[in-house]
């Protein structure tokens, strides 16, 4: 009996191990701003607690960014006051032993909130997909925090009712989007 159980533990802990994320990324301390967001420089090792071991587990999350979300909204209120964005970052929390958390940012993501007059217009929605896309892409890159390109979620919406979603990677947008605008633009990044 006791060597299942020295077996499931050891089974257990690789499990553990591998599981968990050690992707490299700005680290940033939850708190708004550019100096927050860049409070540890990247790939830097995880805290120290006494005793010289890693005192810290991790846990998926995000920080909403209001700065940027409030930039981009900015940028986008000139072609459309009625679009609605938000930015947040995406990555780990470090919990310490000692209840303190610090915050490692992989990606940047961005929700957007777009009303249309009807949801089978293609090429308007398209046309506003490229037209956002292309704002986010020239935010300042020391703006947006995370070593990857994150997403863009988009939904579209008529009245309170209905509504559609289309999430986009960013990094597949610049590969894929160059030469495509209006309908075909939009049924390219649809999901089948």
């Amino acid at each position: 009996m006791s060597q299942q159980l020295v077996a499931l533990v050891l089974i257990v802990s690789q499990l553990v191990w591998a599981c968990s994320p050690r992707l490299p990324g700005r680290a940033g301390t939850g708190t708004t701003g550019t100096a927050a967001l860049h409070a540890e420089p990247p790939n830097s090792p995880p805290p120290a607690t006494a005793g010289g071991t890693t005192g810290c587990y991790y846990v998926w999350g995000t920080r909403e960014l209001p700065i940027l979300s409030q930039m981009l909204q900015s940028r986008l209120a000139a072609a459309d006051s009625l679009i609605r964005t938000s930015a947040y970052a995406f990555g780990e929390e470090c919990r310490h032993e000692d209840g303190t958390t610090t915050f490692l940012t992989m990606q940047t993501d961005f929700r957007v909130r777009i009303p249309v007059d009807s949801l089978t217009d293609e090429a308007a929605m398209g046309d506003r997909i490229g037209r956002v896309m292309a704002q986010i892409g020239s935010l300042p890159v020391d703006e947006v925090p995370g070593s990857r390109p994150g997403r863009v979620e988009f939904e579209f919406f008529v009245g309170e009712v209905q509504s559609m979603r289309l999430n986009i990677e960013r990094s597949r947008y610049d590969t894929e989007a160059p030469g495509l605008e209006g309908a075909d633009l939009f049924e390219h990044f649809r999901a089948p």
